[in-house]
């Protein structure tokens, strides 16, 4: 049950124009989040030594590909036809994160966003996102649970909802997170014509690393499959 927003919590954009953009990679955003600092001098934005920013290292603490991590990195650094969520600071060779409202974004317990940056698939940042805000405000509001169709995670994560082509990606990013208790959920399906519709109801939602079991890659994926058996 959610009580508090965890201390060392670092900021993910909800906004629908970053996160829908296809310039954006949540699992490197995530990550820069997590190995950033925190400028207590300024304006308390984070940022990022020049050191930090090293194509192949990331690539390697990420897994994500050298070219990609540069052309999703130049993406956050463009403020003309890019992202625009990030700028460099010749003088002191420093990249800073920019601050978003707080209703653009969500706050995410460090260890967590870390945890979901490095082992998880992409798109699983920004659908936690949007599943724990709804579980939130259903729970402020004195409620137990949410119902939610594929259309909508289509919809956040930049698909066509008119294409089933995405439907197992996102199947399994919903199962991913069930097999390490980060998500809880019931699917219902209902027969329509021709077509089989599935309505997920959410019944928790975690936000500690200490409230999930952390399986590595290959543990998470058998555990996945046992479940799906």
């Amino acid at each position: 049950m959610v009580t508090s927003i965890p201390e060392n919590s670092r900021q993910f954009p909800r906004n629908e124009k970053i996160v829908l953009n296809k310039q954006f990679l949540d699992k490197l955003y995530g990550y820069l989040q997590v190995i950033s600092y925190r400028d207590e001098n300024t304006d308390a934005r984070r940022y990022l030594t020049k050191k930090q920013i090293n194509y192949s290292a990331l690539a390697r603490e990420t897994k994500i590909s050298r070219p990609s991590i540069k052309k999703y990195i130049d993406y956050m650094l463009d403020h003309e036809k890019g992202l625009g969520i990030m700028t460099y600071d010749e003088t002191k060779e420093i990249y800073y994160l920019e601050i978003f409202p707080s209703a653009e974004a969500i706050l995410i317990e460090k260890d967590l966003l870390s945890y979901l940056s490095l082992v998880f698939s992409k798109h699983t940042i920004t659908i936690y996102s949007y599943l724990f805000m709804r579980w939130y405000a259903v729970i402020k509001n004195g409620g137990s649970s949410f119902e939610f169709m594929l259309d909508r995670l289509k919809d956040i994560s930049g698909y066509s909802i008119n294409s089933n082509s995405n439907d197992e990606p996102l199947k399994m990013i919903l199962a991913t997170m069930k097999a390490v208790g980060l998500i809880n959920y019931t699917v219902r399906k209902e027969k329509i014509g021709n077509m089989e519709k599935h309505y997920y109801t959410i019944l928790n939602v975690a936000n500690k690393l200490s409230e999930i079991e952390c399986l590595n890659e290959d543990a998470l994926k058998e555990k996945v499959r046992a479940m799906a058996s």
